[in-house]
This record gives structure tokens, sequence and C-alpha cells, in this order.
């Protein structure tokens, strides 16, 4: 059997065993992911919301592992609830579930599971998107499905009726990319072209995915789960934004003004590096191609992270780091991962969302935590990688190599590369992967960030 030795280079040797590579945020609770494959979650315990899948109802005040599984893959946070794919491809659920909206075939007034239980029996989930009372997901064949509270027609199949289990929207089995608002629905085809159905004011009422205006090159795109606006990139790196705010004009357009209602997707600025979004609840962030992080709209709680409690009425650069890679907006608390795995927190506490360890609400991003280091720290190996972080071309020394291999953060092998003694990353987007060097008697391997 070949040995395992997990290495991360900087200028020096250091190993790393657990890293944070994902995150994603509720109403009031947030849930994470590591490399190693556990789940970890903290904040709004009470109400019987169950959203933490942690067997309780109580509020969490630092991230806490869920159960002892290591083969969960993606995750998704409703409002109120939350979902996981396991890297079997099946789909599991906690939260919520008064309208149906985890999809078990069980609804009604106080219908909660606070552990994940699986939804359906099929394996081949590959995204979701859970609003207040309705969840949304599409299936690696590219088949669209909703379940949960249809009312504005929001779940698409042509009725105004809830669903409880999965249903099938369709039979297009070109779906890419999938949000959900508090009343509407959004997706992109894989042909790049923009649809919408429900209540918002793009569309009204429409029970039917409705295409949106006739560009066909929409990238990607983000709706608060309990609110009413929608941001979108283009291929081009253009930031467009549709929709209405709750409490009127608090920037969260960030159209430059007080203007709370797009009827269409308006352009945000001039600026074409935009790589990611979040919108959040009254407030939208993003990041830039730089890794800079921007926010806009409501800061009452200093959920905006940039040390003040004023609205900004268009994107505000958060700080002055560049190493953003990742950022997901609750109600009126934000959590981040940097581009070295350290996750940071800030806004509202008053359910310990922000994982601190207390109730204390900050106005500024604070680190929580990082990797976790492993005892073979200290080690020499024969096989190293460097430099790293990278702009994309690494150098690599292995005795007697046979193939070197390069993973996503969920675990897709992206890459593949015959013995060498240097590689080229450059063409894969920023952010945190996972580089496997196959030697003739053992397998390194550990996390790679491109910059």
């Amino acid at each position: 059997m070949k040995k395992i030795t997990f290495i991360f280079l900087f200028t020096a040797i250091t190993v790393y065993a657990q890293c944070n590579t994902a995150i994603s945020s509720g109403h009031k609770h947030t849930i994470l992911i590591k490399n190693n494959g556990t789940i970890h979650a903290w904040g709004y315990g009470s109400s019987g919301w169950g959203a933490l899948g942690l067997n309780s109802y109580l509020d969490i005040t630092n991230p806490t592992q869920v159960g002892v599984l290591t083969n969960w893959s993606k995750l998704f946070s409703g409002s109120y609830n939350s979902f996981i794919i396991k890297t079997d491809g099946t789909l599991w659920a906690s939260g919520d579930n008064e309208d149906g909206q985890l999809g078990d075939g069980t609804y009604g007034s106080g219908n909660v599971s606070n552990v994940f239980k699986q939804v359906g029996s099929s394996s081949n989930w590959k995204t979701i998107s859970a609003s207040t009372d309705h969840t949304l997901g599409i299936k690696n064949d590219g088949t669209l499905w909703a379940w949960g509270s249809n009312q504005q027609g929001k779940l698409g199949d042509g009725t105004y009726t809830n669903k409880y289990i999965p249903t099938q929207i369709g039979t297009a089995s070109n779906w890419k990319e999938i949000t959900s608002g508090l009343q509407y629905s959004v997706a992109i085809k894989t042909d790049g072209t923009l649809w919408a159905w429900g209540l918002n004011n793009v569309v009204f009422n429409n029970p039917t995915p409705t295409q949106i205006g006739i560009a066909n090159d929409w990238k990607v795109i983000s709706s608060d789960s309990a609110g009413l606006h929608t941001l979108a990139i283009k291929n081009n790196g253009t930031l467009y934004v549709f929709g209405t705010t709750w409490s009127g004009g608090n920037g969260a357009l960030g159209l430059g003004s007080t203007i709370f209602v797009a009827n269409d997707p308006t352009k945000i600025g001039t600026d074409s590096d935009w790589q990611s979004i979040s919108a959040g609840f009254n407030n939208s962030f993003a990041i830039k191609e730089n890794g800079t992080l921007w926010g806009w709209g409501q800061n009452d709680l200093g959920q905006l992270g940039d040390g003040t409690q004023v609205d900004k009425l268009i994107p505000t650069q958060i700080g002055i780091e560049s190493n953003w890679i990742m950022v997901s907006a609750g109600q009126r608390h934000t959590v981040a991962l940097k581009n070295n795995g350290d996750l940071y927190t800030w806004g509202d506490n008053t359910h310990a969302q922000l994982g601190n360890g207390n109730y204390t609400s900050t106005i500024t991003p604070l680190f929580i935590n990082s990797c976790i280091l492993s005892n073979e720290e200290f080690e020499k190996p024969k096989t190293i990688f460097y430099p790293n972080p990278t702009k994309g071309i690494i150098n690599i020394k292995c005795e007697n190599l046979i193939k070197i291999l390069i993973y996503d953060n969920l675990g897709k092998k992206i890459k593949e590369f015959e013995p060498k003694p240097q590689i080229d990353l450059s063409d894969i987007s920023k952010g945190i992967y996972f580089i496997k060097l196959i030697s003739d008697n053992e397998i390194f391997m550990n996390k790679v960030v491109i910059e």
C-alpha cells in the first residue's frame, strides 16, 4: 500500500489537516465544510428551527462539527434550513419544514427536523437553492426540480399548488444555475439565457419559467433567500441587479441613489472585473477578480463590515485585503473566506451567528479560525511543490513521480499531468485547490492556492 503524505508550502514546508473550503449563511445561522468532508454549523438554534442539524434547539456560539461523517461535498443554506449533498450525490436536509421545503413529503405548522435526513433516493443532485419556504434543485442531467410553497407560482410547474417532494419542472435538461428569493425563482441555462418565475418586478405571478430579455451571456446569479432582489454577473465581468428592497432606499441595489426598484436587469457601475456575488437581506456583496471584497446597502448593524453603521448606495470596498475568495450574506451578518482558508464573520450576533464564542456583534471582519495543523508540520519530505500561493506556475520536486492531479475544493478532478518539473494552472479561476502527486511508493496531497 502506498504511503499518503499531506504537505503544504508557503516559503517553508507546512502541513495542514483540515481547511475551511466553503460557507453558506442562512437568516441567522451558518454552515461550513472542510476539505476533510466534515460539516460544521453555528448560530440560531432556538424557536424550533433545527437548521444546524445538531439534534438541538440551542444557539451554538462556535463552529461545531455536525455528526462524524466525512463524505459531505456541497452545502446550501436557506433562511431557516440547510441542505447538503454528499459525495455519492444524495441530498440531505434539516430545519424548518412548515411548507414542505425539506422535500421529505411532510409539512405543517411545527414540522421541523433538527438532524439531517435524506431527501428522496436520488443520487445525482448537482446544486440546490433554498429560500424561506421553497427549494430549487438541479440534477447532474441538467433537469430542474422544485418543492415547498408555491404561492405566486414560484415553483415554476404551471400551478400554484404546494409540492412536498422534489417535482420536475418542465422537460428541459439544460439548466445550469439557480437562485431563490422570497417570492420568486431565477435560473440560467447552459446557453447563457436568464429565466425567472413567481412574483417580483420582472415577472408578475408567472408560474412557469420565462426568459428575461434576449441576452445569452449570463454567468452567475444570487438572490436573498428572504428578500426581493437579485444580483447577476455576465461573462464579461459586468454586474447587474433587478428586483426591489424591503425598506426603501438603503442602497441594496447599488445604483448610486435611494432607488429601491429595478424592473429590468440594470448595470451597476462600469467595472468589468466582478467574479462572485452574494445577495443579503437589504444588502449585497461581491468579490472582484483581484480578490478585493465590496459591499453595499443596509448597514445598521455593521453587516457590511466597513467599520461603520452607515448605509452604502454603491459598491464600497471592505478593507484593503485582496485575498478574499468567498462571501455569504445572511440576514444581518456576513461570513467570508480568504484564499488561505481563514474564516471571518461580522455584523449582528444576537443569536451567535458570528461563531465567535459569544453574543458580541462587530462592524469589521473578525477572524474566527483557519486550517488545523497536523503533527507532521516539521517533517522535511523529499517531495515539495512551490510557490504556494501561486499565480499559476508550480514547481515540483518528487522522486519517481508518476502522475500529477489537481482537484477543486469539492473533490472533482479538473487537471491531470504526466510527470514534469513544472505545471501551469494559470488558466483556472482563483481559489483553493488540491494537488496530488503520485510516485511509485507514495501519494503526496495537499492544498494549493491560486491567486
